[in-house]
């Protein structure tokens, strides 16, 4: 193998060495970053998701005690009560209004109808002082998926005379997170502390109020599912990645400040880290031409070297035959310039040897021939 081949070989291969580490670190650096990215954009939204509901929630249930703080309400007589809600009931969208007495009795304004509302846990917050918003539930008298508002009602001794209640359509958690989402796979749902789906692009679990941590205990296959799911329910913020439909999701979840619920922000993994693949075939582009350049380089640097080196083996062939006439040629200033600078001189100063030499040779020569002429004179005159 020849040195311009060792050298080209050597170089591409630590070429590529580099181009591929680097490559490869770029690549794991920019994913594990795009990722966090992600995570902590869908967190952003979540947080953003929960403080909308937190204030669209306040805002409804405040224009609900407005109505708990009139005259007609605070007199707990249900023909006034009855007049007074009947005017607000459409313009509020509510489904009805009605009033609890401090015995648990309900009296609806739009439908007539009454109800034992002492062990709902909304009406008891509400008799304490506090307003409260229930889960979706199903009402006692059509059984229908509802949410409940309840504010109190102010009373002469301090405590509150009465509950106002009000009824919204079951959905009407789920008309709030639909303007939530995240690219175009991503939507929001809301679930309770207890891990029942209280809002969802899904009606259907709404309305059947599903629970996956309830179906886990059902369904071994949820399990897993479950351990996560659970997380969300928590009470925290954070991500989570998890199975489901046969797709990788990534939710970012947040709770609601004040109330019962937890706000998740979902996406497929897939169409998040779509950027991600182009990233990573970009720096791999990136990376093979580098290793094209670092090629080229390494044979022409190869050659570069080699080169004079190889124009010095015709010039040493000939000295080993002899002939001390021949000379390199200086075409650089660099080592190998100098090397074959040295070599000349090295080579002018064996030539001035050998001529000083072969001038001694002739010189003995003559002086041999000399002396011998003078042997034979001698010879010829002593016979």
């Amino acid at each position: 193998m020849t040195l311009a081949r060792k050298i080209s070989i050597f170089s591409m291969a630590l070429t590529a060495s580099i181009s591929l580490g680097i490559g490869a670190t770029a690549i794991l650096i920019s994913t594990r970053s795009a990722e966090d990215i992600i995570r902590q954009s869908l967190l952003r939204q979540a947080e953003i998701g929960a403080n909308y509901m937190r204030s669209t929630l306040e805002s409804q249930i405040g224009a609900l005690q407005q109505i708990a703080g009139s005259d007609a309400l605070k007199s707990m007589k249900w023909e006034l009560q009855k007049a007074e809600l009947e005017g607000n009931i459409s313009g509020l969208g509510y489904l009805d209004l009605g009033v609890v007495e401090r015995n648990g009795r309900a009296q609806y304004a739009r439908s007539g109808e009454t109800a034992d509302l002492s062990d709902s846990d909304y009406v008891k917050r509400a008799l304490r002082g506090s307003r409260a918003i229930s889960d979706v539930l199903s009402t006692k008298t059509t059984e229908e998926p509802v949410v409940m508002y309840a504010g109190p009602i102010p009373g002469k001794s301090g405590e509150p005379a009465g509950v106002l209640i009000a009824k919204k359509e079951g959905g009407t958690f789920s008309d709030i997170t639909d303007t939530f989402g995240f690219g175009k796979t991503g939507y929001a749902y809301m679930v309770s502390r207890e891990g029942t789906i209280v809002a969802h692009k899904n009606r259907d679990y709404v309305l059947s109020q599903y629970n996956p941590l309830s179906e886990a205990e059902k369904a071994p296959s949820l399990r897993l599912l479950a351990q996560d799911f659970k997380e969300i329910c928590s009470g925290t913020k954070g991500s989570v990645e998890y199975d489901y439909g046969g797709k990788r999701i990534i939710s970012g979840y947040a709770p609601v400040f004040g109330m019962n619920w937890s706000i998740a922000i979902t996406a497929e993994r897939a169409e998040l880290t779509s950027g991600i693949s182009t990233l990573t075939y970009l720096i791999s582009g990136v990376a093979f031409i580098f290793l094209v350049l670092g090629a080229i380089t390494a044979s022409l640097i190869g050659r570069t070297i080699a080169r004079p080196i190889r124009s010095m083996l015709p010039v040493l062939e000939t000295i080993s035959g002899g002939d001390l006439s021949r000379r390199l040629v200086v075409s650089s200033s660099d080592e190998l310039g100098t090397m074959s600078d040295q070599f000349n001189r090295s080579i002018q100063s064996l030539s001035g040897i050998v001529a000083s030499a072969k001038s001694m040779t002739s010189e003995v020569d003559l002086i041999v021939g000399g002396l011998s002429d003078q042997m034979t004179e001698t010879a010829a005159s002593m016979s």
